[in-house]
């Protein structure tokens, strides 16, 4: 079976350690990040399933100036 990679990118540690092991205990490979700002950067190394992205946190207007959402 192939493991399904997710991002998490959120500011509240509480939310990211919840979620986390939620999902790890569900067989899905998760990352976490803190800053929204780096997820450009991280998005041309890896490639995700899915990105749980917390919408209040900035940038937000860079995901959806690029288009991003689709």
């Amino acid at each position: 079976m192939v493991e399904k990679s997710i991002l998490i990118v959120d500011d509240d540690v509480h939310i990211l350690h919840a979620a986390h092991l939620f999902l790890k205990r569900h067989f899905f490979r998760v990352d976490i990040e803190k800053n929204a700002q780096q997820i450009p950067y991280i998005l041309n190394t890896h490639n995700y399933d899915l990105i749980l992205l917390d919408m209040n946190e900035p940038p937000q207007d860079f995901f959806l100036k690029k288009n991003f959402f689709f």
